[in-house]
């Protein structure tokens, strides 16, 4: 179903990006390792009105993004399969902190696995100023989705009526006990996706309804780790906006018996979306993408 849908799919601009060739660069521990993005689907690297784009195919009409991060779950990135984490250095770490502290984790074992997976992790910290020490903690995560996922803000611009609307699904939140709004959220799968914009589609159609549309990455994910979900989880997450797609009216793809039992669509103005923002009842990658979707709005032009 997803390779029949005809969308464009565009990456930002990253500052250190004006090639034909694109290449997905992870950032190690040890050092700067980069990774072809281009991979068993042929896609051809172009460029775009100053975008990197990667989603041209001979083969196909459509548009499959193989730029950005066509790779995940293979197991060749900074998650692997077996679970090692190699971790990545910020080019927004302070020097004082990356000088003073070495951080190496000493042992890790899973200690409980069904739909997340909990790890024993011990870690080591040796400081000049504090000494060495090594503590214990609980770390959760989605090793089946290679610890990614997808969270996508679609809207709907009505330029004959002057009118911007965002979708928003209400759902319940287990942890809270209590009903939770987000933006169509989803875990990369490798026996189905080819790349994180696959995920994208695939939640779009699952969770909103909705298919087609201009899709745009909103960080650039041929080198970007995928934004931080919480402290203590090893997922990160890759943020979307999605401009005109179109409801799904017949033989929308299956949901989740949990996403069936308590799921609600709605469609709503950009400042209800503000004060939604405001309330503490969105989600926190949603949250986030609402914040990097409405300044790409604002510099298409579209304002609340």
């Amino acid at each position: 179903m997803l390779s029949r849908m005809h969308s464009r799919v565009r990456m930002m601009r990253h500052p250190s990006i004006n090639v034909r060739m694109c290449h997905r660069v992870c950032i190690h521990v040890r050092g700067l390792r980069k990774h072809s993005a281009l991979g068993a689907l042929g896609g051809e690297c172009y460029t775009q009105s100053g975008l990197v784009c990667c989603c041209k195919s001979s083969s196909s009409s459509s548009a499959s993004c193989v730029g950005t991060g066509g790779d995940l779950g293979t197991g060749d990135g900074p998650f692997d399969r077996d679970g090692v984490n190699h971790g990545f250095v910020s080019d927004n770490l302070p020097p004082s902190l990356l000088n003073d502290t070495k951080i190496s984790v000493v042992h890790e074992r899973v200690t409980h696995d069904r739909y997340i997976t909990l790890y024993d992790r011990k870690v080591h910290f040796e400081s000049k100023h504090m000494g060495s020490t090594s503590l214990d903690y609980d770390v959760v995560g989605h090793p089946k989705s290679n610890f990614r996922f997808a969270c996508v803000m679609p809207v709907r611009v009505d330029k004959e009526h002057g009118t911007v609307t965002t979708t928003v699904v209400w759902e319940y939140a287990q942890g809270l006990n209590t009903m939770c709004a987000t933006f169509p959220t989803g875990g990369f799968d490798a026996s189905k996706h080819d790349s994180i914009v696959d995920t994208a589609r695939a939640e779009l159609a699952e969770e909103a309804r909705l298919s087609g549309g201009e899709l745009t990455c909103l960080v650039d994910a041929d080198n970007h780790p995928g934004l931080v979900e919480t402290k203590w989880c090893r997922n990160r997450f890759y943020p979307f906006l999605c401009v005109g797609a179109e409801t799904i009216r017949d033989n929308p793809p299956p949901r989740d018996l949990e996403e069936d039992l308590s799921m609600r669509v709605c469609e709503v103005s950009l400042v209800d979306l503000k004060r939604l923002l405001k309330s503490g009842d969105m989600l926190p990658p949603s949250v986030h993408t609402a914040y990097l979707g409405l300044e790409e709005l604002a510099r298409r032009g579209v304002h609340v």
